[in-house]
């Protein structure tokens, strides 16, 4: 048994070592420094990783105290607690813990400035991109960020939340842009295939050893997990993954709504094995089921669990998927339709649907690819809305539900409008 750990974990450092070849850019986004003095760090932070995770680009590693990654590092005393917490004073070091934490690029960030004017807050962000492997800097950005102004009735901490997602995905676009394909030279296509034979001997060496593992009494099998919401609480279900296990993991990714719309209604959620996820609590190999009391109104929730071995490591994993409604949120407004109203003069698009128990508002989204992402075009209290601005060409719509509290459900399948004669009535 102590042989096989010790050719696992030589194996485990080799492909830990030739995955940046193949795999995505993996970023690590250290807290922002604020010289405004409003406490806006890891505001910023929060909002920078979101805006980054949206586009698909790579994956965000979970850089908290409660990341298992981090939690393990500051127990062996790699990381300390004010290393997590505080934005980095030292480049070189900073450097040295995305190495850590198995990045390719870290990100350092400031929120510079934060004005008002009008109703409206304009955030001033800079950001600084450093690749890991050469240990230098590669882009820099400055961007300002604003919000639409406190209208409808928005708090001036809202106001300065739109303007920071704003700035974040400014910055974001900045510093990721559109993926280009580069121009391989001989040299590199060479280096490529070098690296295609060296995984090939890599997965030969892991069907070895795994066919050794399972001699020695260390097989799982396949299991599935279920997350069911139930008031303000989720209870997490799986199945057994073999007697080889000696405890199960429970980790949780959060999702929260912003004034600006869901997150899961701007650009719909189809993969949740990329979201960034925190360990919650382990349980012995006995138990099949968790409930997690930590939930808040209005958060989206899902849930990995993961299979360990006597000696900790890793020996499967399975994902719950989304739970089917956001805490405390009322259903998904149904029967919604979009008629298109023409003048003599202009054109509206009416929307009409049916109301839904529990909901003290609804919001309104549009966009030009039935797919998203989507923008939220407005708010009512009652079921109906006009679009007295609408876009030309092919435009779909969904309307989505809100409880008192401000917790927002799924929102409708999209919509196209119908045309239909007649002058609508002023909006």
């Amino acid at each position: 048994m102590k042989r096989i750990a010790n050719l696992s974990t030589l194996l485990l450092v080799v492909i830990l070592g030739i995955l940046p070849l193949f795999g995505k850019d993996a970023y690590l986004v250290f807290p922002f420094e604020d010289k405004t003095g409003q406490n806006l760090s890891d505001e910023a932070r929060v909002a920078f990783s979101i805006a980054l995770y949206a586009t698909c680009k790579g994956d965000v590693i979970p850089y908290y105290p409660r990341s298992p990654m981090v939690k393990r590092l500051m127990e062996d005393g790699s990381l300390v607690e004010d290393e997590v917490t505080s934005p980095p004073t030292d480049v070189d070091r900073a450097v040295e813990i995305g190495k850590l934490l198995g990045a390719s690029h870290i990100i350092l960030g400031t929120v510079e400035d934060l004005k008002e004017e009008d109703g409206i807050i304009t955030v001033m962000e800079g950001a600084k991109l450093f690749s890991v492997a050469e240990g230098k800097q590669v882009k820099e950005a400055v961007v300002a960020g604003k919000s639409r102004g406190k209208v409808n009735g928005v708090s001036r901490e809202a106001a300065i939340k739109e303007a920071l997602d704003d700035a974040a995905r400014a910055l974001v676009s900045a510093l990721v842009g559109e993926a280009k394909p580069p121009v391989k030279t001989a040299e590199m296509k060479r280096q490529e295939k070098r690296s295609y034979y060296v995984l090939g001997a890599l997965l030969l060496g892991w069907v070895v050893w795994s066919q050794t593992r399972e001699k020695a009494g260390t097989a799982v099998s396949a299991f599935q997990v279920r997350a069911i919401p139930s008031g303000l609480s989720v209870d997490v279900q799986w199945t057994s993954a073999g007697p080889s296990v000696s405890r199960y993991r429970i980790e949780r990714a959060v999702i929260q709504s912003t004034p600006q719309g869901a997150p899961w209604n701007i650009t719909p959620i189809k993969d949740v094995t990329g979201l960034p996820y925190e360990e919650l609590w382990e349980v012995s190999a006995k138990e099949t089921l968790y409930t997690d009391m930590d939930v808040r109104v209005g958060n989206l929730y899902a849930y990995r669990v993961v299979a360990l071995g006597n000696q900790g490591e890793e020996l499967s994993r399975a994902y719950s998927g989304l739970i089917s409604q956001p805490i405390g949120a009322p259903g998904t407004p149904s029967n919604v339709r979009a008629l298109k109203l023409t003048s003599q003069t202009k054109t509206y698009v009416q929307l009409d649907w049916s109301g839904v128990v529990g909901a003290s508002s609804y919001r309104i989204y549009r966009s030009v690819s039935q797919d998203g992402p989507y923008e939220m075009i407005g708010s009512t209290t009652g079921t109906q809305f006009m679009d007295a601005n609408p876009l030309s060409g092919i435009v779909y719509y969904k309307v989505s539900a809100l409880s008192a509290q401000g917790a927002e459900g799924f929102a409708s399948a999209p919509v196209q409008p119908v045309d239909e004669g007649g002058a609508p009535q002023p909006p």
